[in-house]
């Protein structure tokens, strides 16, 4: 994984922490529809990624991304960047805070690992990646899989 960047200390988000640190996260939220940071959400529930950041350095533009996988397996259930929607993040100096806004986080009941990072515009290296650093819960009893969308049953 991320050949020829340091690793770094993780602090205190535990999993991995890769990249070369000119942009470092400095915390990150997950908070529920009701404004509360959390760590367990319902099926279907809205949450935020708040991803808090300090560049050290200006850099001229950057992507950021935010990832979620089973924790028994691994298997990777979302992975979105500001890049894929077509958002430019621009010029980062000194701190600032972006804010995921996943409107409905249709997961079976389970546990998650999210992944959040910062990389150069062109994808070339990570300035900051913590890989597995922040545990989600998704309470729910029934289901298998790791999708769990919107649903109704009609039988004739």
């Amino acid at each position: 994984m991320n050949e020829g960047i340091p690793e770094r200390d993780p602090g205190p988000h535990g999993g991995q922490r890769h990249g070369t640190g000119e942009v470092e996260i400095t915390s990150v939220r997950l908070v529920n529809r009701h404004g509360r940071e959390t760590k367990a959400i319902s099926p279907g529930s809205a949450l935020t990624v708040e991803i808090d950041y300090v560049a050290h350095q200006q850099v001229a533009d950057a992507i950021f991304g935010v990832s979620a996988h089973t924790e028994r397996d691994g298997v990777r259930c979302f992975d979105i960047t500001t890049k894929a929607d077509g958002h430019e993040v621009g010029p980062l100096r000194g701190a600032g805070t972006v804010r995921l806004h996943l409107e409905r986080l249709d997961l079976t009941g389970g546990c998650y690992h999210l992944d959040v990072g910062v990389y150069e515009a062109n994808w070339d290296r990570p300035y900051d990646y913590l890989w597995r650093a922040f545990p989600l819960e998704v309470t729910a009893s029934n289901g298998s899989g790791f999708l769990g969308p919107p649903h109704r049953w009609s039988l004739k």
